[in-house]
């Protein structure tokens, strides 16, 4: 193939264009840009270097990855070679890769710019809410009220420095407020006790506090109480009306079939295992991931949730608690299977273009234009620091395809995440005592969560489901008794709403993090201090928010060449389907209810930024909170009635 023959293949144009340097969208990974930016200067240069010369590019790149980086890269690009028979033997394989590169950069290029596969979501090492600002303070460092201590200290100070002022002033030393003078340390809103003391001689009355630091770890001490008292109250009311226990009926749900429940839990769990074989045959050479593969694993998924939503729903018999569960642990299992599959695959794709790259350069070095070579050479350097950057570990070790394991598949699927990559970080060392806390922590919040059910939520419920199928002739009796409906239950829906948001993000998320050394428990952000929707949805749950980001939203903007207010609209959708599939596992009725009011979020987020009320985030805060104290109400009175 000459060069005028390159020159006109679109394709080859096209890729040519991305990886020229004249181009206004040169290229680049953005993990690489933030790994070199963490060098020292020495690394920032030669990383400033690669970037505007290309003919120098590969060599220092190389050369950072080190010998056993650049062995274990010309392993892997061997072992692909050997096993798919990838040879430049002919012309016309270039311009049949050519075009698979093409489908490869749908994904990963919108208007000629990279969007990273790797950089969309983060993380570290960080402590969930309530153990950062409640839990761990009272664990390891309550001593009591400290406000008090705090002012004390305060006035203190502020005697100390008057006497100082005024033994200046008779000493002629001052003539100008001690406050304004230049370089005067400030006293923060965050100065402890300790902090002002030491201070005593550098006040500034301009840095005032005007807030003390607290702990409320007593209000939550108290609120448990409190709950706890409530129960014991009900309880009582409750052996006094029925003489025992042996009709609790929600205690009963979990205690019966709980084997039943297990075994299909098991199979889920085991069929998850699926997308391994599919990796491995892709990794032997049997398929290839973008001809076959993301077919496979895309069918594998479909059928997965088909057959084990039947099997859940219609299947087996279960009580709607168990069905409730069942349906989402599978779509955990689902977003995990995806996940774990994509991931691979968008590095065996980037793996196929870095040996598509190196073969073409080694075969048309003498014959090729420049400008050609010059494409050869960003593409590979590009896919060759890609691969580096993301698969080389800290100790130089390939982790692929050695990760392609039943091993390090069963580890990802005990991490309390839903996104997968090579590494996360981790603590040093199980705190036993903090997972004997956490385990204590999710059987006493079951315990509440079913007194709560059977005492405040099962009896009127009872009774509605009595009027659902009644021929009203009246249709005003019927909303009335909605509204009555929506009434009762709303105290005892909204603590259960709580108690499931603790006991899912906060117990078990943070048990399983502990028991697998899981550092990152950033599992929520304080979605009590929303003033949109957008922002609840972002933070009230992370772990799948990070999923949607990049499984959904981004790989929608990636395939369909969509914009973001239409990668968000369906991420909403599709989000907004599984909720409802999760109503019908309950209730075993499409009645669409959840779906819209999912849906409407979006144009109450949009209000609430807007600019009538954008700067109210007190009155969005209300407003927020009015929907998630009335619309679980709202939607199970919806359910239950019509």
């Amino acid at each position: 193939m000459t060069d005028s023959d390159l020159l006109q293949d679109e394709e080859f144009v096209r890729i040519q264009r991305l990886n020229s340097v004249e181009s206004d969208h040169v290229r680049h990974s953005i993990a690489y840009d933030k790994v070199m930016a963490q060098g020292d200067d020495a690394s920032k240069d030669s990383a400033a270097a690669t970037a505007s010369s290309p003919s120098s590019s590969g060599e220092t790149r190389r050369k950072s990855l080190g010998v056993k980086g650049q062995e274990e890269l010309k392993r892997i690009i061997s072992h692909q070679s050997e096993k798919d028979g990838a040879l430049l033997k002919d012309d016309e394989f270039l311009k049949r890769y050519l075009k698979n590169l093409h489908i490869a950069e749908k994904r990963r290029y919108r208007n000629e710019s990279l969007i990273s596969f790797f950089s969309d979501v983060d993380f570290d090492n960080r402590p969930s809410i309530f153990d950062g600002a409640i839990n761990e303070p009272y664990l390891s460092s309550f001593s009591g009220p400290v406000l008090e201590k705090q002012i004390k200290a305060f006035e203190k100070s502020k005697k100390e420095l008057r006497r100082e002022q005024n033994l200046e002033k008779q000493l002629g030393i001052a003539e100008t407020p001690l406050d304004s003078r230049a370089g005067t340390p400030a006293v923060s809103e965050s100065t402890s006790s300790a902090d002002i003391r030491a201070t005593t001689s550098t006040y500034n009355y301009n840095q005032h506090p005007s807030k003390y630091i607290s702990n409320f770890s007593g209000l939550y001490v108290m609120f448990w109480m409190i709950l706890g008292l409530i129960i014991v109250k009900g309880l009582i009311d409750y052996k006094t009306e029925h003489g025992d226990f042996r009709n609790f009926e929600i205690l009963n749900v979990f205690i019966t079939r709980k084997m039943l429940v297990f075994k299909v839990d098991f199979a889920m769990y085991a069929a998850s295992y699926g997308v391994i074989l599919i990796q491995w045959l892709v990794q032997y050479g049997v398929i290839r991931w973008k001809s076959t593969g993301i077919w496979a694993a895309s069918l594998y998924e479909t059928a997965y949730m088909i057959f084990f939503y039947y099997v859940v729903i219609w299947g087996v018999d279960l009580h709607w608690i168990s069905r409730i569960y069942l349906f989402l642990h599978s779509v955990v299992f689902l977003m995990k299977m995806h996940s774990y599959s994509f991931f691979n695959g968008y590095l065996w794709g980037i793996t196929r273009e870095l040996e598509y790259s190196t073969r073409a350069l080694a075969k048309y070095k003498d014959t090729a234009s420049p400008a050609i070579i010059e494409t050869l050479e960003r593409s590979r350097d590009f896919c060759q620091f890609e691969i580096n950057t993301q698969t080389i570990s800290s100790d130089n070790k390939s982790m692929f395809p050695a990760n392609l394991t039943v091993g390090n598949y069963f580890m990802f699927t005990m991490y309390p995440v839903v996104v997968y990559q090579f590494e996360y970080p981790r603590t040093k060392k199980i705190r036993w005592g903090y997972v004997v806390e956490k385990v204590a922590a999710i059987f006493g919040t079951i315990f509440i969560l079913i007194v709560v059910a059977q005492l405040f939520m099962l009896p009127p419920i009872e009774r509605a489901l009595k009027f659902r199928g009644r021929n009203w002739e009246n249709g005003t009796i019927r909303t009335v008794e909605w509204f009555y409906l929506v009434a009762e239950i709303d105290p005892g829906i909204t603590v259960i709403y709580m108690l499931c948001f603790y006991l899912i993000w906060d117990a078990i998320l943070n048990c399983f993090a502990e028991l697998t050394r899981f550092a990152d428990r950033y599992f929520y952000g304080d979605w009590w201090n929303c003033t949109s929707w957008s922002e609840f949805a972002r933070i009230w749950n992370v772990p799948v928010h990070k999923f949607l980001v990049r499984h959904v939203y981004h790989a929608a903007m990636n395939n369909w060449k969509i914009n973001g207010v239409q990668a968000t609209l369906f991420t909403f959708v599709l989000s907004s389907v599984f909720h409802e599939l999760a109503m019908y596992a309950i209730w075993k009725r499409f009645r669409g209810y959840l779906f819209i009011f999912q849906l409407s979020q979006l144009p109450m987020a949009y209000v609430s930024e807007s600019w009538l009320l954008k700067d109210k985030h007190v009155f969005n805060n209300v407003i927020f909170w009015c929907g998630v104290c009335s619309g679980p109400a709202v939607i199970t009175a919806l359910y239950t009635m019509f």
